[in-house]
């Protein structure tokens, strides 16, 4: 996967309308030092689902592959990148609150809106 897919679905995907649907069912992130957004877990849950990555390996891809530390808005391999229990943590939350349903609902909400025009 490049960088370039990566900056695709940045700009593709509504990060914080997602983030809104995860962030009620995430109250273990904020006890988590150091602190880790919600979005940049979701940005990571989704890195990890396009790369078929576990836990483990999504945690050493993050400490390792720049262009996916960027995607996830971590600035520093050393501090910010979450350890594997939490990826794996985060990735039960979604399975089993149903939040991968919740997120698709909002995506065709989104979607079925009319293009706002500029003027």
């Amino acid at each position: 996967m490049t960088g370039s897919f990566l900056d695709e679905m940045d700009g593709l995907l509504p990060w914080r309308l997602l983030a809104q649907v995860v962030e009620p069912h995430c109250s273990f992130l904020r006890a988590r030092e150091p602190r880790v957004s919600t979005e940049a877990m979701l940005r990571i849950h989704f890195l990890r689902q396009w790369l078929e990555l576990t836990p483990a390996a999504t945690e050493a891809t993050l400490k390792e592959v720049e262009h996916c530390r960027r995607f996830a808005r971590l600035r520093s391999p050393d501090s910010e990148v979450p350890d594997k229990v939490t990826i794996r943590q985060f990735q039960r939350v979604v399975d089993r609150q149903g939040l991968t349903a919740e997120m698709l609902l909002q995506l065709l909400r989104k979607a079925a809106q009319p293009a706002r025009r500029s003027t």
